[in-house]
């Protein structure tokens, strides 16, 4: 297992499940108020086995379709990397 999947294995998985997130690869998807939030990583392409970048993708959408259809974070209304909400506005 490489850096980036240790982490997210060790680490974000389960706190996104513990918060009521279903993951679908590296997307997790929980539905909330009518509402889909969608949390997405997205892997730099220059990773390596001992080090890994990556960022996340927030988004929000109504939630207009079936209870188990998967949203990705690219289909949602409103979307923005996570880097983009720090004051700094730039990926960290």
């Amino acid at each position: 297992m490489n850096a980036f999947e240790r982490v997210i294995a060790q680490e974000l998985a389960p706190y996104l499940g513990s918060v009521g997130f279903l993951r679908h690869g590296q997307t997790w998807n929980r539905r909330m108020d009518g509402v889909v939030q969608v949390i997405s990583v997205q892997r730099s392409m220059t990773n390596t086995e001992l080090d890994s970048r990556f960022t996340v993708n927030i988004g929000v959408t109504p939630d207009t379709r079936p209870t188990k259809a998967r949203v990705a974070e690219h289909e949602c209304q409103a979307r923005q990397r996570i880097g983009f909400l720090r004051p700094e506005r730039q990926d960290h």
